[in-house]
């Protein structure tokens, strides 16, 4: 299998990479140090995304500005 592109090994980490590429993507992460640490890179960044935007960890100055509250019915 040619080098993954980033795309390829971002695809991995958020579990959009299914069957067979899949399989070998592993296969070959598990294999070549170098790449198992560029997987490990996109792997940690979406850890760190998804506990620092948990579910009902929303701030209300942030919910109202995305709903399209008027400026000053909620604050930071």
């Amino acid at each position: 299998m040619p080098d993954p592109s980033d795309d390829m090994l971002m695809a991995l980490a958020d579990d959009e990479l299914h069957g067979p590429d899949a399989e070998a993507l592993r296969r070959q992460i598990s294999s070549d140090l170098a790449l198992a640490a560029r997987f490990a890179v996109f792997a940690e960044s979406r850890a760190a995304l998804q506990a620092a935007f948990a579910p009902g960890e929303t701030p209300a100055w942030l919910e109202a500005s995305v709903r399209g509250a008027k400026p000053g019915d909620a604050s930071p």
